[in-house]
């Protein structure tokens, strides 16, 4: 009974990950972009990582830009 519980779940979880897996690529591959900036200097880490921020939310949003 709990195995058939955890292989669901299981389960869910691989199937998550295969539906969203070049999003999560995407966000890994800004993350260790931002990280190699804040080895090079905090406050460019800071303005990458806002940046970053800015062209998710561009990214998610894409209709309410539009003005339409």
């Amino acid at each position: 009974m709990k195995i058939g519980k955890i292989n669901t779940f299981l389960l869910g979880v691989c199937q998550f990950i295969k539906l969203n897996l070049h999003t999560l690529l995407f966000l890994a591959g800004l993350f260790v972009i931002d990280y190699g900036v804040f080895f090079l200097h905090p406050v460019a880490g800071f303005i990458v990582a806002g940046l970053f921020l800015v062209l998710i939310a561009f990214l998610l949003n894409p209709k309410e830009e539009e003005g339409g």
